[in-house]
């Protein structure tokens, strides 16, 4: 197992190298490069198989049977501010 050094470089702190913060952000970049590129068409397709497959799991289950007809309503200060939130989105494709 590899091991991260101190401040001062000698002693090994005991924790594994790959729990470092810098490793940890490299592999969180590396695995969300993905979707960070994705389109808004292409984030709304991945968005809606998601909402499908907890529909299915949700209804697979005995006790939440009739969830699916139970829906807060927004408020309308909610709605005018998502509104002006989509009107004033453009997609540009993240920086490589």
């Amino acid at each position: 197992m590899l091991l991260t050094m101190t401040n001062d470089g000698k002693k090994p702190t005991g924790l594994p190298a790959w729990s470092r913060p810098e490793v940890i952000r490299a592999w969180e970049d590396a695995r969300l490069a993905r979707y960070r590129a994705m389109t808004p068409e292409q984030r709304a397709e991945l968005f809606a198989v998601l909402c499908r497959a907890a529909t299915q799991i949700s209804m697979s289950k005995p006790i939440p049977r009739g969830t699916e007809r139970f829906r807060l309503p927004l408020p309308e200060s909610t709605i005018r501010l998502w509104q002006r939130l989509r009107g004033g989105y453009h997609w540009r494709r993240p920086r490589s």
